[in-house]
């Protein structure tokens, strides 16, 4: 959005290029007051229209992630927001954006580029990725004893204009609703910050790697049952965290996620999961029912994901730590009595560290995705969405490690 500035007489004009040598410029208005600004703080003037929004806010806060590939989250806020990114107060608002551009080199000290991003669906750089939980603004209508209770208002179009300065950065936000909601009092919004942004590394290509053996103590299984021709694929999550509604991570923890391969059987029979397993390549195979899937880091279409066989850690919001344990060796034993599973691991990761697992479940924590009518489709959040990478920790979000490697 550029700056406006009310039009001005040809005196104005020839005073202001006057005054460029001595460093100032003088805005003559109309009611006959003149205005001193100083040039050193004028960066550009634009001749237009005067625009007017419904809400013009200047923000305070602001909360940022950086995914990786040029993906930044960001967050702008007039008053103080939870660790979830969620409104502290009644009344507030917060804008939500995610800002695409070219991949930063250094990730842990991410830097959103300057220059002027518009809505739209692609990851094409200077694109704000049009989503209702990803360019919209929060609103606040009142605190509860479960947090706070608002909307979530999608902009159909919005231009966030972004500059360094001494101060970090000057951003203003602009969006439109397309209309006005119940309970919400603009459409139209504006919304400036100028200051420090830091950026929290969520790039999995940035990772750390696991500094010390573990021996992990699960307390639940979440997996799942496909199959193919050539095999039966229990892809499943062994973890200590706690979940919402959803599935997503929301507080402190680890997980080990798994990709065991067994003979093909076209439902699931979790007797045929007992046996022990030796690891095959991920990315390469052989794919042969006993075995079991190294992990990896994987480029799938420009996004890294990690797949396969892992073990990584969250905080207490609930963000991954952005450490990962790639296991590239050892084994998996599993036994079953009927109506419960016992894991016996043994791993070895990519940097010669191990993570050892002995934990028995009910093998109910396993769904059978074999036959189409078990897909359920995914609940829809009501009311305010955390403030979320493009990658949020939901258990099972993605595919089975073997439908997203590339033949």
């Amino acid at each position: 959005m550029k700056k406006y500035i009310l039009s001005v007489a040809l005196l104005a004009i020839t005073s202001f290029v006057a005054a460029q040598t001595s460093k100032s410029a003088f805005i003559h208005m109309k009611s006959g007051e003149v205005k001193e600004i100083s040039c050193a703080d004028v960066d550009s003037i634009t001749f237009g229209n005067h625009v007017s929004y419904d809400k013009n806010i200047e923000a305070k806060y602001t909360m940022g992630v950086y995914n990786g590939k040029g993906q930044y989250v960001v967050q702008l806020s007039d008053a103080p927001m939870d660790d979830d990114g969620l409104p502290t107060q009644k009344g507030q608002t917060i804008v939500r954006f995610y800002a695409l551009n070219e991949n930063d080199p250094d990730s842990r000290n991410a830097v959103l580029p300057e220059g002027t991003y518009t809505e739209g669906s692609s990851f094409d750089p200077y694109t704000l990725y049009v989503g209702d939980s990803f360019l919209c603004a929060l609103v606040c209508t009142e605190m509860t004893s479960e947090g706070p209770d608002g909307y979530n208002i999608p902009f159909v179009s919005a231009t966030a204009r972004v500059k360094h300065n001494e101060s970090g950065y000057y951003i203003e936000f602009t969006g439109d609703a397309g209309q006005k909601y119940d309970g919400v009092d603009f459409q139209t919004l504006r919304m400036t910050y100028n200051g420090e942004l830091k950026f929290i590394n969520m790039d999995p290509a940035a990772y750390d790697k696991l500094a010390d053996d573990v021996t992990m103590v699960p307390t639940m299984l979440s997996g799942r049952y496909t199959v193919t021709k050539n095999y039966g694929n229990y892809s499943f999550a062994l973890l200590n965290c706690p979940l919402d509604g959803e599935g997503y991570i929301i507080g402190a923890g680890e997980l080990a996620n798994f990709e065991l391969l067994t003979a093909p059987s076209a439902t699931m029979n979790i007797n045929d999961i007992a046996g022990e397993y030796t690891i095959a390549s991920v990315t390469d195979g052989p794919y042969n029912p006993g075995s079991f899937l190294s992990g990896t880091l994987y480029d799938y279409s420009g996004l890294y994901i990690p797949m396969g066989t892992y073990y990584t850690t969250y905080d207490n919001s609930g963000n991954n730590t952005n450490m990962y344990a790639f296991i590239t060796g050892g084994s998996v034993k599993v036994e079953t009595d009927g109506t419960n599973v016992t894991f016996d691991c043994n791993l070895e990761t990519e940097n010669g560290k191990h993570v050892k697992i002995n934990y028995t479940a009910p093998a109910s924590g396993f769904t059978d995705m074999s036959q189409p009518s078990s897909n359920v489709a995914p609940a829809t959040r009501s009311g305010l969405t955390k403030f979320r990478p493009f990658g949020a920790s939901k258990v099972f979000n993605h595919a089975p490690a073997l439908q997203l490697v590339r033949k």
